[in-house]
């Protein structure tokens, strides 16, 4: 509809809560206006409705859980379709989506999305895909093996959108990759059969310490696991790339001190549980003499799990 009243409503939604997400009286209008969202055909308000939802679902879990209760999913599906296609229209889905997913309450996101989604990672547009990237991204932080099974596509979508040219992209297909890697081994084999490794290893020198940190910190899960992964990571040439980042101890900004430590838990991952042969070649590539040196410099923490990593090498 393009009902002016409609459209001032809209409009004062967007406006109001775009600043405040408080007041009652326009929160349950809204509610009450999201049936609108398969039946109106004014561009402008259902953009507006979705703004406001989006911003709602993105403030507190239990305001989110109040909109997944009006059966938000599968209206945002039917909207999607009824748009043809409208780039603008379909951003504002994959945006609401996005934190829907993000800000999961009580009522768990249904994976009946997944299709939506998985299809939304191929657009064109690169803010449609970072958006859904960063809900499939965040339905895998808790459910990895249930969305990986509703959806083979997921995991290899995402290891190819791990080296698109755009951050905005990059970052949550990074974490969605990472977020697979928290689970066992057999999750973890199966990103190493789509050539993860290569990929997460071009993105250790990524123009972005945080990009860097998050690949690091996925390889040293890697390293975390069977020997078979253990030597799927020194095969492709990931510990002489890391390596220098131990001298980011002495660099001045958090992010890059992040990153040494990540670097740290990643090589010392291989020189803690690698066989004999993968710590001779880890005490060939001097780790010894660096974990000591390191051991002058840094927090209890780091200390100990250095301490331990040398111990396991003089032991060998």
């Amino acid at each position: 509809t393009s009902d002016p009243t409609l459209r001032l409503e809209a409009s004062i939604i967007y406006g109001v809560i775009s600043k405040t997400v408080n007041p009652n009286g326009i929160f349950y209008l809204i509610l009450n206006l999201i049936d609108g969202l398969t039946s109106s055909e004014d561009k402008y308000m259902i953009i507006s409705i979705l703004t406001a939802l989006d911003v709602l679902a993105s403030s507190t879990p239990s305001r989110r859980d109040k909109i997944m209760s009006k059966n938000i999913i599968s209206l945002l599906q039917t909207r999607h379709t009824a748009a043809q296609g409208d780039i603008d229209i379909t951003r504002a889905i994959m945006r609401t989506l996005s934190h829907v997913c993000e800000k999961e309450g009580d009522i768990p996101t249904p994976l009946t999305v997944l299709p939506l989604l998985s299809a939304s990672l191929h657009s064109t547009d690169v803010k449609t895909i970072s958006y859904a990237a960063s809900a499939v991204s965040s339905l895998l932080e808790e459910r990895s093996e249930e969305v990986l099974s509703a959806d083979r596509t997921i995991a290899p979508t995402l290891t190819q959108l791990m080296l698109h040219p755009a951050k905005e992209v990059v970052t949550p297909a990074l974490r969605g990759v990472g977020n697979i890697m928290t689970g066992d081994d057999q999750q973890t084999q199966r990103m190493i059969n789509l050539q993860v490794i290569p990929s997460l290893l071009w993105l250790v020198e990524y123009p972005d310490k945080e990009v860097q940190k998050e690949a690091v910190w996925t390889l040293s899960n890697i390293a975390a696991g069977t020997h078979e992964q253990v030597q799927a990571v020194i095969d492709a040439g990931v510990i002489p790339k890391v390596i220098p980042l131990l001298e980011n101890w002495k660099k001045e900004t958090k992010a890059e001190k992040d990153l040494f430590k990540e670097a740290v838990w990643l090589l010392g991952n291989v020189c803690d549980a690698g066989t004999p042969s993968q710590k001779r070649f880890m005490l060939n590539e001097k780790m010894l003499e660096k974990f000591y040196e390191l051991l002058k410099h840094h927090a209890l923490l780091l200390k100990k799990f250095m301490s331990i990593v040398i111990f396991h090498l003089i032991l060998f």
